[in-house]
């Protein structure tokens, strides 16, 4: 197993960090890139020399078993697939948003969930599309629907950070979640999108 980090930095092509690798993980690349993350994402893919890739966010644990379950599952024959979450909060609320994520329409799907893909798929739909500031990983997941690539609900859960609700209302982060859906399957442009989508949560980042 190999570990691939790719960490928001300046512009520019990709520079090693000098940050030194966790106690028991020996094959682990460090990358700092341009902020966006989708091409984040492409490079780590990119840098990675496995066949079968597996994209956590990093306020995202994955279950502890997750390497053994995305092996067996491309084993079985998956070719894209991810889990449902849990929030790392008690509130009945999220829990109920949790519980939509366990249906395996793509409505309900997105990358806190964590994502894998066979490298050839991958590849055959050219990775994310690295101009998209937001929704990059819903357009990689209907392109791989649309060229018939079935996405497979693996069981168990990501634990998800729950800190974009913090000072927020559940229905305020609902309402924003879907506009971004909407304006996106209308064809919006990605950078409209997460413009409107900031404002809507009443800060300028992206939680």
């Amino acid at each position: 197993v190999e570990v691939v980090v790719v960490e928001a930095g300046r512009p520019g092509p990709p520079a090693r960090s000098r940050a030194a690798p966790p106690d028991g993980l020996a094959a682990v690349s460090y990358l700092v890139t341009d902020p966006s993350r989708a091409m984040q994402m492409n490079i780590g893919a990119e840098a990675a020399r496995g066949e079968t890739l597996y994209f956590v966010h990093a306020d995202t644990r994955p279950p502890v078993d997750c390497v053994a379950e995305v092996l067996a599952a491309v084993g079985d024959g998956a070719q894209i697939g991810g889990y449902a979450t849990e929030f790392d909060c008690d509130s009945r609320l999220l829990r109920f948003n949790a519980w939509l994520t366990t249906f395996n329409v793509l409505a309900v799907r997105g990358g806190d969930q964590s994502i894998f893909a066979t490298r050839p798929v991958f590849e055959a739909l050219g990775g994310y599309d690295a101009d998209m500031a937001i929704m990059e990983e819903y357009d990689l997941m209907r392109r791989a629907g649309a060229a018939g690539f079935r996405y497979r609900l693996l069981p168990g859960r990501t634990l998800v950070s729950a800190r974009k609700y913090d000072g927020r209302s559940w229905a305020r982060v609902q309402v924003a979640n879907i506009a971004a859906t909407a304006m996106w399957r209308r064809g919006v442009s990605s950078a409209y999108i997460a413009s409107t989508y900031g404002r809507l949560l009443g800060k300028g980042r992206r939680a």
